[in-house]
């Protein structure tokens, strides 16, 4: 096998402001193997066993294949499925771009995030889009979400663009809320993308969460009640907003429990009668003694004469 230079790697350091060197020759044993698969490369499994697998043949069968890319201490920044294929084969040495002492721990971890996408198993939509996310959050004004959008997940992709911005106003929502001391996982993605508009005042928005978790409110009702917010201006009217949106929902699901229990029980009625009306069938609702049966009985067959009579009147 032999190494060649990864130019995609020297473009992203020239840009990154990395100061770097290729070196050739240098011992594997020297690298820090373990403690370089504890980046941030990779939100799973820091390298895939298969891939490992078939890069090693490819190098027992002489293939070339990037170098990889380490700081000076020898970290590995990029190329850890590689250095493992290495181990495998039993290979000692490796060529490697080694970056400057200046080179930031920011430096690092944007490179780290950018560069490793390219080799090894890829990224799922889904470490794509938390990739984005966190470079959005730790470096703001240099990787909007648009830009991130198109590095990630391809240029225009108007979908992945909405599933990037609904999860990053989650993400925001949430670290938030753990400020509220509100556990953001007892509310899902949707719900916590919506409550985004309240971050600004965490007071209101600690308020809301709480009252959708407390009501379990459903993501169209969390929107519905945020809406309403967004269109007070005072905190208290916000707030006092919240709490009676809050008990409606709380009492209109209470009212559902009741006509959904009623219905409950005339079906067990209707199918105590549909299987002979016998006394061992009126167990199912509870009730066992035989003259109590014979009561419900007579007061079901008033039951019947009033709904013929209804319907005679009906017509």
């Amino acid at each position: 096998m032999r190494w060649t230079k990864d130019l995609a790697a020297e473009e992203l350091m020239d840009a990154l402001g990395i100061k770097w060197e290729y070196k050739g020759h240098i011992s594997v044993d020297k690298l820090r193997i373990t403690e370089s698969k504890m980046n941030n490369a990779r939100f799973g499994d820091p390298v895939d066993p298969d891939h490992v697998m078939a890069m090693a043949q490819g190098m027992e069968n002489g293939r070339s294949f990037p170098a990889i890319v380490c700081t000076k201490s020898l970290f590995i920044m990029g190329g850890n499925n590689r250095v493992d294929a290495l181990c495998l084969v039993g290979e000692g040495f490796v060529d490697a771009y080694i970056v400057d002492g200046t080179t930031t721990k920011d430096q690092i971890d944007e490179f780290c995030r950018r560069d490793n996408r390219r080799h090894g198993k890829l990224n799922t939509e889904e470490e794509n889009i938390q990739h984005c996310i966190e470079l959005h959050i730790k470096y703001p004004k240099k990787y909007p979400l648009i830009r991130l959008r198109d590095e990630f997940l391809g240029k225009d992709n108007k979908k992945a663009y909405a599933k990037l911005t609904t999860a990053w106003q989650a993400r925001s929502v949430s670290d938030s809320l753990t400020d509220e001391a509100v556990d953001p996982s007892r509310l899902t993605t949707g719900a916590l993308a919506f409550l985004h508009p309240l971050r600004q005042n965490k007071k209101v928005l600690g308020c809301a969460a709480r009252a959708a978790t407390k009501s379990k409110l459903n993501d169209t009702q969390v929107r519905e009640m945020v809406s309403g917010v967004t269109a007070l201006n005072n905190e208290a009217e916000k707030i006092r907003h919240i709490g009676q949106y809050s008990k409606r929902q709380h009492g209109s699901r209470e009212k559902r429990k009741e006509s959904s229990e009623f219905r409950r029980k005339i079906t067990q009625v209707y199918n105590a009668l549909h299987n002979g009306g016998k006394p061992h069938t009126f167990k199912t609702l509870g009730i066992v003694d035989p003259d109590e049966i014979k009561e419900i009985k007579k007061t079901i067959t008033t039951m019947v004469r009033m709904l013929r009579n209804l319907k005679k009147a009906d017509s």
